[in-house]
Order: structure tokens, then sequence, then C-alpha cells
């Protein structure tokens, strides 16, 4: 009876590999059978939670069943009410992380905006007023940071009367992150205690509008990077603990809807003739956007255009192939692109897109 265990451990094995290929066999004879994920018969690992905020209007109205009172007049159906509390209205978020700021500092109040990050905070002010939203609200953390951030931006805005600060917004650890990052370990009481604060600061200002709301808001929120990634987990219903897999920059902006993931920078050229003309580029760097060296291109790339960003060909360890990297900064290397006739199209998080805007600018020469 000895192999007979054996083979029963051999078929657990089997069915493990046998459930790749899309049916397994088990010891009680049947056929299971593992769907993919594009068919009908695919259920997803975690299910949308329609009440997420508590706000949903089937948990604000008690069931009830119609009756007819003595004069035959049907009292209020449950459909009335659910459609008395349904909000009509949108609030569109817009999460700021602060401009740059000191980094040797060791208290708060030593961790003020540098002149660079005063500068993303005046950019990012006067941004928002040319888009020119009903901004109904700014909130604020009370870092020093944070705070000097959303005063800047307040200069740029016009007909801004609902401010105020709050401290849930601090930074803080609010989750564990997976996976555990080697040179960051705060201690677990700091998740104990920060996780409990920032996820009070999402249950207070992440939420749908109230039925008595009439028109869409739109309200601006400066915080921190670790905030606002663990509010744009909480809000997609990623797994909370991924928030670190996220990127976020001083000055930077993130809204509830059009939710953004940072990926690579894309260059497109449009109107290549030529084989050495380089169709497209992705740029990314090895740590912040805001340092180098920055990586523009791989083994195939135009070398006259690489050349031009004073970059060299190298076998990084990171990469599979060889790549050009440059000592210039991501902004120098806009710069130099927007000189030969490059526009930037949009951006997303640190995504990029870009264009030549007459075709003699492919001429690298």
């Amino acid at each position: 009876m000895s192999w007979l265990k054996k083979f029963g451990r051999m078929s657990l094995v089997a069915a493990a590999g046998g459930a790749l290929i899309g049916y397994s066999f088990g010891r009680d004879r049947h056929r299971h059978v593992a769907y993919a994920s594009w068919t009908t018969g695919y259920t997803p690992a975690i299910k949308w939670d329609w009440n997420w905020d508590r706000r949903d209007v089937h948990s604000l109205v008690k069931p009830t069943k119609s009756k007819e009172d003595i004069n035959n007049n049907i009292s209020e159906t449950n459909d009335e009410r659910l459609e008395k509390v349904r909000p009509t209205a949108t609030r569109h978020l817009i999460f700021i992380r602060h401009g740059q700021y000191n980094l040797e500092g060791v208290t708060d109040a030593d961790r003020y905006l540098t002149k660079l990050g005063r500068e993303q905070a005046a950019l990012t002010g006067k941004r928002l007023n040319e888009l020119s939203f009903p901004y109904s609200k700014v909130v604020y953390s009370t870092m020093t940071r944070a705070t000097e951030t959303a005063k800047i931006i307040l200069d740029k805005l016009e007909n801004m009367d609902e401010v105020e600060h709050c401290d849930l917004l601090r930074e803080g650890a609010p989750i564990p992150p997976e996976p555990p990052i080697g040179s960051w370990k705060p201690e677990m009481h700091k998740f104990y205690a920060d996780g409990a604060r920032i996820e009070a600061a999402f249950r207070k200002y992440v939420h749908r509008a109230p039925p008595s709301q009439e028109k869409d808001s739109y309200e601006i929120i400066v915080c921190h990077a670790n905030v606002i990634r663990y509010f744009v987990c909480r809000a997609l219903q990623v797994p909370p603990e991924a928030w670190l897999r996220l990127s976020l920059h001083n000055g930077q902006r993130r809204t509830q809807s059009g939710l953004r993931t940072p990926l690579l920078g894309l260059y497109r050229s449009h109107g290549a003739t030529t084989t050495a003309a380089m169709p497209y580029m992705i740029i990314s760097t090895e740590i912040r956007m805001d340092t180098g060296p920055t990586y523009v291109g791989d083994h195939k790339s135009d070398p006259e255009l690489m050349a031009y960003l004073e970059a060299d060909l190298i076998q990084d360890p990171i990469q599979s192939n060889s790549c050009y990297r440059t000592r210039l900064l991501p902004r120098q290397v806009l710069n130099l692109l927007e000189a030969k006739g490059w526009k930037v199209l949009c951006s997303t998080g640190i995504v990029w897109e870009t264009e030549v805007t007459d075709e003699a600018a492919i001429n690298w020469s």
C-alpha cells in the first residue's frame, strides 16, 4: 500500500499543475474546470463593494412594505424613499502633495519648503487657477511643508472662502506595505497609531456627495505622499498594503476621477520617414523624477539622438538589454527635446507623451 500513498502525493502535484491547462484529477474522479479570466465562469478574487463609504442608498433606508391606510391612500413606496436619499451631485477631490522640503530638518518646523518647493507650489496653484473649476474648499495638513504649500496655492486662487486644516492628514505609516521595503522599516506601533488616523481621514474626506448637495463640487486637499497613496488604494478598492507600489512626487496632483498610476515617459514622433528617425522613446529614472541619471533609450535607439542627449550605451544590471543613460535630469532631457520641436501632449503620474510639431524637427543634426 506504500506505493498507493506515493501515488496519492503525486496526484496532488499533478492536480496543481493540471489546473494550469484547464482541469485536474482528484480522488473523487470528478473533473474540475479552471476558467480563464475572460470567460463567463470567472469569479473575481475581490468583488466591488458598492457600499464602500457606508452611504449607499440601500443602507440609508430601512426596507418597508407598501400599505394602505383607512382612506385607501398608499403610503410612500420604498423606491420613492430611496430616491430621496440618492445623491445627484459629484464630488471631485484633488489631492496635492506638498512641495520639496528641507530633508535635513529634524523637527517638523525645520522641514520647511525649499526654493524649488515654493516654485512647485506656485506653479501648482497657477495651474489650478487656469483650470477655472468652481473650487469650494481647501483642506491641508497641519505639518509645516503642507501648510506652506497650501498657503502658496491659496495665493494663486480667487474667492476661496472655505479653508480648513486637519491633523488627520499628517504624514505617517498607514499600513505595512507589501512587498516590504528593506530601507524603510517603521516600528509596528507607528502603523498601529498612524494607520487608524489615516483611515479616519479617508472616511472623513473620501465619500460620495450627500443628497442635499445640488451642484458638483471641487475640493483641494494638500497633504502627503503616503496619505494620498493609501487613499488611492482604498478608493479603488485595491488591497491597501499595495500603497507603496505607487509613486507620487512633490507638487503632483491626483484626482478621485481618473486616478493615475505612475509608469514611464513616452515620447512619440509623428511623420517619421526614415528608419534613422526614432518613433518613440521611453524615459525612466533610478529613483525620483527630480534627480538623475535618466534612461533615454535602448540598444536600438538612434545614436545621433542619444548623443544629443549626452547619453552613453551601458549594460545596466537591472535592464535585460543594454541601454542609454544620461546624467541629465529628466527636466533637462525635456528641455533638449522641446528645443528640437517636441512638445508635451499629456501627463499622467510620471508619464509624459509628446510629439514633434514639425516634421523637419526630426532631423537632429
